[in-house]
């Protein structure tokens, strides 16, 4: 009876461990393979989506991504004129003789440097044009959907510029609580402007400046960190875009800095148009600037008084939207639970499978003993 019983029960569990390494196997299978596809389409951060996403993917995408290490020793650059129109440029605040300034970090240059605003036209060019998005998702946008616009990806495209924005000079990044907030004061141009966050392929857009607003907007920058998003331009023209940076320092001393970034938007539009563009008049928004500038440089809970939500990442790459922002991360985690899920079905199914079979080894060794 022993020998009958142990062979009926324990073979079935002996017969699970292949079964279980299979299940596994299958696991780190989907998980790898998730992320083979991903690592070579998309920058290893929140920060992967352009905004041709709903319908009309045209951007070249590159293998370059947020990682960057900036340099302390990058020198500021100041009354050199110059246009750029292509690679990867950002905006942020750089400590010089102990004061915050914005300045545009240049890495087009080699090695990178830091330049003032009003000598920089960031031209996009006319290659940069794409349906805007349909979809109810995207209704916040100047435009109507399949509308001819002006994109600059949040993915980078080729031959197209790549703006963004970073906390990453290192005596700034030291000396942040927490970060600041990368401000629009306001837009003038030909048309509107918008900017918007989209975490992958599939996630809702968030909408983070939008021209038409008078008030300013908000969008909230992690200490040590480097994000791209998306620019839309609904017309070809020059445009000038106001902006501050707010933020506090660990001894709770707040900071800003303010410049105006000049657009030249399609390329029929001169450096010269572009340079000469007027400002937007701020006048009518200090006032609530200044009433806004406490709470939303404190950053609480995470967000900025525009409603952006900490739209800021690790110093390695882009957006913090969330412990689980990237396709990588979600691949893993959507294999893992697969996996586990498939792994506990199993363990249930041989469980109730050998209590059967005990049962019938039990009522077989009872039929024996009658005999």
């Amino acid at each position: 009876m022993n020998k009958n019983f142990s062979a009926r029960f324990l073979a079935p569990l002996s017969a699970l461990v292949p079964t279980v390494a299979a299940i596994a196997a299958v696991a780190t299978a989907i998980a790898i393979a998730w992320c083979a596809v991903f690592v070579g389409t998309a920058p290893a951060s929140a920060s992967t989506a352009s905004a041709s996403t709903a319908s009309a993917s045209t951007a070249i995408r590159s293998t370059d991504d947020l990682t960057q290490i900036v340099d302390g020793a990058e020198r500021v650059v100041r009354g050199e004129a110059v246009t750029i129109d292509a690679g990867h440029i950002d905006m942020g605040p750089k400590l010089v003789d102990g004061k915050w300034e914005l300045l545009i970090r240049d890495d087009t240059a080699q090695p990178a440097v830091w330049r003032q605003p009003k000598d920089v036209v960031i031209r996009v060019v006319d290659q940069a044009m794409m349906p805007a998005p349909a979809g109810e998702k995207y209704a916040f946008l100047p435009t109507q959907a399949g509308q001819k616009v002006y994109v600059v990806p949040q993915v980078q495209a080729a031959n197209v510029v790549w703006i963004g924005w970073n906390t990453q000079d290192p005596a700034i990044a030291s000396s942040l609580d927490r970060g600041a907030n990368l401000r629009l004061l306001g837009v003038r141009g030909a048309g509107e402007l918008a900017l918007f966050l989209q975490d992958g392929a599939f996630g809702d857009p968030l909408p983070m400046w939008d021209s038409r607003k008078q008030e300013p907007q908000d969008v909230w920058m992690e200490a040590n960190t480097h994000v791209h998003a998306n620019w839309v331009f609904t017309q070809a023209g020059a445009y000038t875009a106001a902006i501050q940076v707010v933020g506090k320092d660990k001894d709770q001393k707040e900071h800003t800095a303010a410049a105006t970034l000049h657009f030249a938007v399609g390329d029929a539009v001169t450096d010269e148009a572009a340079r000469q563009a007027p400002e937007p008049d701020v006048a009518a928004s200090a006032a609530a600037d200044s009433a806004a500038a406490d709470t939303a440089s404190s950053g609480r809970n995470g967000e900025s008084s525009g409603g952006e939500s900490n739209a800021g990442g690790s110093n390695a790459g882009g957006s913090n939207a969330g412990l689980f922002s990237s396709p990588i991360a979600w691949g893993v985690a959507i294999a893992a639970g697969v996996g586990v899920l498939v792994l506990i079905g199993v363990l249930i199914v041989a469980y109730r499978k050998n209590v059967r079979l005990r049962r019938e080894a039990l009522a077989a060794a009872a039929e024996e003993e009658i005999r």
